[in-house]
């Protein structure tokens, strides 16, 4: 069960021997302290191990080449980018690719790739916290939004099943064009607020972080890192490093086990076996 923002800042006080969060007999360090010093701890844990992954959405307007990032959620970085209502991924490169590349996605860039136009086949971004991204080419009013290029030249369908939402279409299950949507699904590691745990707009003790309650002890390590920095009579950089090295401890353990694939699962239907054959001479 995910620990309130109370609770996990009430060990803190425990740990730090001084008095209780939630009664408000904290004597050295004040609530707003101690709520900030959470709120960094949680970003730095998420920006360390990029977790959690999630999904946020960017619509797309013909005529325009320069997007912000996506912001409902905010994301860290961008990982991987799909046409809405299929599985079609469209490449993130950075601008040098098509600087230093004639042909992308199968067909050629022009010398002057940032005033091309027509169907969109990449994604570009400068570096991973720009503010913006740009789609190449630029997409026009003429022509389907996305190119079919997107898609290997084999049968491909759109992964809800409904018909109605069918935004590939096809002839004999080969993909002549992409129609019917303008929204890019952006997945990457979420960017935590620094003034609250969630995205609620509000502050409220009764709130869970966004990492994982397996993690949420790391905050509780993190939290009393930065109080024992303080400048006052408690200060104590010792048992800071001893917190610190803590927190490091559980990055590293995120780091190596949240992260799930087929090699990663191994109970279950998904455990790994090994079969011995016999041949008789």
């Amino acid at each position: 069960m995910s620990l309130t923002q109370a609770q996990i800042l009430d060990r803190v006080t425990t740990l730090l021997q001084d008095g209780s969060y939630s009664s408000n007999t904290s004597k050295r360090w004040t609530a707003p302290e101690l709520r900030q010093y959470l709120y960094d701890a949680q970003h730095e844990f998420i920006r360390l191990t990029e977790f959690p992954i999630v999904t946020s959405d960017v619509t797309i307007v013909e005529a325009t080449s320069s997007f912000n990032r996506p912001s409902n959620p905010p994301l860290m970085n961008l990982k991987r980018a799909r046409i809405e209502n299929t599985s079609v991924e469209i490449p993130i490169v950075t601008s040098s690719v098509l600087d230093e590349n004639r042909v992308v996605s199968g067909q050629i860039v022009d010398s002057n790739w940032q005033s091309q136009s027509g169907p969109i086949r990449a994604i570009v971004i400068e570096h991973n916290s720009s503010p913006t991204f740009r789609v190449y080419p630029t997409p026009t009013t003429s022509d389907h939004l996305f190119s079919a290029t997107l898609v290997s030249q084999i049968p491909v369908f759109d992964v809800t099943g409904d018909s109605s939402t069918d935004v590939l279409s096809t002839t004999t299950g080969i993909i002549t064009a992409i129609v019917d949507t303008s929204v890019i699904k952006f997945d990457g590691v979420i960017d935590p607020p620094r003034d609250r745990l969630t995205y609620n707009n509000t502050q409220a003790d009764t709130d869970v972080p966004l990492v994982g309650s397996m993690y949420q002890e790391a905050l509780v390590f993190g939290v009393a890192e930065r109080a024992y920095l303080k400048e006052n009579e408690l200060r104590n950089v010792e048992k800071s490093g001893v917190f610190r090295q803590r927190f490091l401890e559980m990055v590293r353990y995120a780091t190596q086990s949240e992260s799930t694939n087929s090699m990663t699962r191994n109970s279950g239907a998904s455990r790994k076996r090994i079969r011995v054959g016999w041949r008789w001479r």
